[in-house]
């Protein structure tokens, strides 16, 4: 399967009823005009001459241009990284049950480390091995992180956020040192296929609140630089910074090739890129360990600023931002430009506003107020045989070099648009699963629709007001990643856990049924 079938098969997985249900959602009739602003949302980070953060800086002291005109404030926070870390996942909270949860204590500032070993060769990926178990060595045990890696028909999530340096360490060991099979591409294919794996990080960490630091480790440009003519598509290059600002990125690209690389054409656009972003570029170095250190140490404080662009014209043009900062000597950066084609623009009259959905029948419900907050719930991942299942529960075939796995999902009933039936309330949930291999080639996916009911009384008294549910699928043998997917397909809220899934292969008796030796 190629990577925009692996792409199609998401979309139709995650979003499609989700989308649909949220397209026929406001049940209003005749038409409504309303203005749409755009609101432009700049994380900046202050240092000073030894590279330390700058605390306790006055909204007054920060002034905004685009395209070189003073722009209002419209809001001002600062961040501090001494506010509390997310929550360690350390281990699944119960044997072969994984969980989204670490969202409920989201910290200032999410660290992600992204392994493109795409262009990076075997050698070079063993330096980046020991300057990786260096970093995680001197990682804070307070600091959180998660590890992608790029280097196939997909982006992995090799380890999800977390504090545990031994599950950091295995997922440094799987990603590098990897010998791929020989490819001949040009930079454009690179550069495209790097601009695939953002998309796909991009649309992943989208779920994940607040400001998120990617340190990209390639050898080379990850993208392109914006303002100018890329190497790649430019429509596709202007949606991934869409993406990107939308998602609050903030890119730190990492030239694991070191001194010997030199200065060059690739590290300007290192450069363009994370200013771009908002971030900071490493090139002509070998010191990656303590780069990304003190990119930890220093990214998660940051102030947060807003302004709404003076004749908003919707050009499709790269804007350029410009902040400035009373006093000093200050070092900032901040996400130097966007895009003005609309993809990010606010509707005011949507602020606070109740929302109601109109079903088919022509029943009205009110969305949760929390309708764009993701779900929060657990997978128990377990084979099939192992698990004892109620009665009525779908079942799946099993397939030849496959295995039969058995996810027992637990969703908090209060997430949920709830429609009154006689004798209590019901529930419509989808549930999907997209599996990949080690190599990031998709393998199988499955998408279903629940419908449950329940006495609100009843579930009421019991812990949390938790609703259970089993859904079974096919996977080949060996390592796989799982992408598990819950949402609402009425309200349109979701929610997302990838895990990673040894799939081993059956150890069959010595003989057969017949009592004969097996050959």
């Amino acid at each position: 399967m190629s990577i925009r079938l692996a792409h199609a098969a998401l979309a139709v997985l995650l979003l499609a009823t989700a989308l649909s249900t949220l397209a026929q959602s406001p049940g209003q009739s005749g038409f409504t005009l309303h203005a749409r602003a755009r609101v432009v949302l700049t994380d900046v980070t202050v240092t000073d001459k030894n590279g330390n953060p700058v605390h306790n800086l006055s909204r007054s002291a920060f002034h905004i241009f685009d395209d070189k005109k003073p722009q209002d404030i419209g809001s001002f926070e600062e961040h501090t990284g001494a506010q509390a870390a997310v929550m360690p996942i350390a281990a699944p909270a119960a044997p072969h049950t994984f969980s989204n949860d670490y969202l409920l204590h989201p910290p200032p500032a999410f660290n992600v480390i992204v392994l493109n070993t795409d262009s990076i060769d075997v050698v070079t990926q063993m330096y980046v091995y020991k300057q990786l178990t260096d970093f995680i060595d001197a990682l804070p045990p307070q600091n959180s992180l998660a590890i992608f890696v790029h280097g196939g028909e997909f982006s992995l999530l090799l380890q999800n956020f977390t504090t545990d340096h031994a599950l950091l360490h295995a997922a440094v060991r799987k990603a590098v040192p990897v010998v791929r099979m020989p490819e001949i591409r040009t930079p454009a294919e690179l550069a495209n296929r790097s601009c695939e794996a953002m998309h796909e990080i991009a649309v992943y960490l989208g779920q994940l609140p607040g400001r998120k630091n990617v340190l990209w480790f390639s050898a080379g440009s990850a993208l392109a630089d914006p303002t100018k003519i890329p190497t790649v598509d430019y429509g596709a290059l202007r949606i991934i910074y869409d993406e990107l600002e939308a998602s609050r990125i903030a890119l730190y690209p990492i030239d694991v090739r070191g001194v010997e690389a030199g200065l060059s054409l690739e590290t300007v656009l290192m450069d363009e890129e994370a200013k771009a972003t908002g971030g900071r570029a490493l090139y002509a170095s070998n010191g990656l360990a303590q780069f990304s250190l003190k990119t930890i140490a220093t990214d998660a404080d940051f102030y947060t600023l807003s302004y709404s662009p003076r004749d908003f014209k919707q050009d499709n043009k790269w804007h350029k931002v410009k902040v400035t900062l009373d006093g000093g000597p200050y070092t900032l950066s901040y996400r130097t430009g966007y895009f003005d084609d609309g993809a990010n623009a606010s509707d005011p009259s949507d602020v606070k506003k109740v929302r109601m959905l109109l079903t088919s029948n022509g029943e009205k419900f009110q969305l949760p107020g929390n309708y764009d907050q993701p779900i929060i719930f657990q997978a128990e991942v377990q084979p099939a045989s192992s698990v004892s299942l109620p009665e009525n529960t779908s079942t799946v075939p099993e397939k030849k070099n496959e295995a039969i796995y058995n996810i027992r999902y637990t969703v908090p009933a209060a997430d949920f648009v709830q429609q009154n039936i006689p004798g209590g309330q019901r529930v419509q949930i989808g549930a999907g699963v997209v599996a990949f291999n080690q190599y990031g080639r998709p393998v199988g996916h499955i998408s279903q629709k629940f419908t449950l009911s329940f006495d609100c009384d009843k579930l009421s008294k019991a812990p949390n007001g938790k609703i259970y549910f089993d859904q079974q699928f096919s996977i080949p043998k060996g390592q796989n990643y799982l992408f598990i997917a819950v949402w609402d397909t009425l309200g349109g809220r979701l929610g997302t856990v990838q895990i990673p899934l040894n799939v081993a292969k059956r150890v069959e008796p010595p003989h057969d049924q017949t009592g004969q030796p097996r050959p």
